[in-house]
């Protein structure tokens, strides 16, 4: 259900993203949408505590389905945005000669991630770490990730 409303959110969001890159900014539009992110993987830290700690309210299926549902809106519309802002900061920060090895690089690096991330979730998972600490982590990496964003973008040209 959730990949349902992030990938719907994420379709309709698109209509929107450029207009919204235009008026921010790619550079200040890249944190913004990470912390679209942070929101969604924090969504569930909520079901994991009620594993560990049963409160009412928090634990009731209503809250937990709205908060997943509510993460994945963010996130779908945020994803959008950070595409869109991904490309846009991408182009601004190339020529003719070098925007195909910017984007290679880019999405070289992009999709390397998921080697370490995976490898970060099979720890947890192996080592009888608890699922509320590891979404707890990566929370917390989404804020770090936000930040560093905040500091360290500029354009340089390969």
């Amino acid at each position: 259900m959730t990949l349902s409303v992030i990938y719907l959110t994420f379709s309709v969001a698109c209509v929107i993203a450029g207009s919204l890159v235009i008026r921010w900014g790619a550079k200040r539009t890249l944190p913004i949408a990470v912390l679209g992110y942070t929101v969604y993987v924090a969504s569930y830290i909520s079901p994991m505590a009620c594993s560990i700690r049963k409160v009412d309210f928090f634990c009731s299926n209503e809250w937990v389905i709205s908060t997943a549902l509510l993460g994945s809106f963010v996130m779908g519309f945020a994803a959008s945005v950070l595409w869109v802002a991904q490309s846009a900061y991408i182009k601004q920060c190339s020529d003719s000669v070098t925007i195909n090895e910017n984007q290679g690089l880019f999405y070289a690096i992009n999709n390397f991630n998921n080697i370490p991330g995976n490898l970060l979730a099979i720890f947890f998972a192996t080592n009888g770490q608890s699922q509320l600490i590891f979404f707890a982590f990566m929370t917390l990496l989404t804020l770090v990730a936000a930040g560093i964003l905040c500091c360290i973008l500029r354009c340089r040209i390969l």
